[in-house]
C-alpha cells in the first residue's frame, strides 16, 4: 500500500531529517502514486544529503523517464552509472530511453553493457531483440528473443517478435510455432 509507505517514511523522516533512504524511498512511493513534484522534492533531497548514492540518481531518473522528460533522465542513469559503474538497471532504463528517441546503437550498446553486467535480465533481452530487429539485424534479434524466453518463459512478446524475426527471414515453419505458444498464452 503506497499511502501506507508514504506514512512510514514520513515518520522515518521526521525521527531524523537527514535519513537520504528515507526521502530516496518515500520518493518512489509518490512516483509511483503519480505525484511527480513530490518525488522530485524527495529525490532532490536524497541526493542533496547524500549526492554519492547512485540509487537516488536512478530513482529520480525513472520519475523523469515517467514524466517523459528525456534528457534529465539519461542525465541521472548517467551519474548513476558514474558513481556505481556495474548498475546494470541503470545501463537498461537509460538504453530504453535511447531506444525510444531512435539512439539504436546507444541503446544496444547500454542494453549490452547491463548485460555484461547482470545476465539474466530477460527484459533487456527482449528489448535489445526489438532494437537488433528495428535495424533489420535479424539473427541477432532471434538470438535475444531466444534468451528472454529461456530466463522468463512467460514472456509472450518475446514468443510474438521472435515469430515476426523469423517471419522475416522466410522461417515460416519457426514463425508459426512461435505465434501459436504465442496464442495459447493468451
Amino acid at each position: 500500500n503506497l499511502k501506507m509507505a508514504i506514512l512510514d517514511y514520513s515518520k522515518s523522516i521526521e525521527i531524523d531529517a537527514n535519513y537520504a533512504s528515507g526521502y530516496n524511498n518515500r520518493g518512489i512511493a509518490y512516483a509511483d502514486e503519480g505525484n511527480f513534484l513530490q518525488a522530485l522534492s524527495d529525490l532532490n533531497k536524497a541526493i542533496e544529503i547524500d549526492p554519492k548514492s547512485p540509487f537516488s540518481f536512478y530513482n529520480r531518473g525513472n520519475a523523469y523517464k515517467m514524466m517523459l522528460r528525456f534528457s534529465q533522465a539519461v542525465s541521472d542513469y548517467t551519474q548513476a552509472i558514474k558513481l556505481y559503474p556495474k548498475f546494470a538497471l541503470a545501463y537498461h532504463n537509460r538504453g530504453s530511453i535511447y531506444d525510444e528517441q531512435g539512439k539504436l546503437d546507444e541503446a544496444i550498446s547500454d542494453y549490452s553493457k547491463a548485460i555484461h553486467i547482470e545476465p539474466n535480465l530477460p527484459l533487456t533481452y527482449y528489448n535489445r531483440g526489438n532494437a537488433y530487429k528495428e535495424l533489420g539485424r535479424l539473427d541477432e534479434a532471434i538470438a535475444d528473443y531466444s534468451k528472454a524466453i529461456q530466463a522468463e518463459p512467460n514472456m509472450v512478446g518475446a514468443y510474438n517478435n521472435r515469430a515476426i524475426a523469423y517471419f522475416l527471414k522466410q522461417r515460416f515453419d519457426k514463425s508459426w510455432l512461435d505465434l501459436r505458444k504465442e496464442k495459447r498464452m493468451g
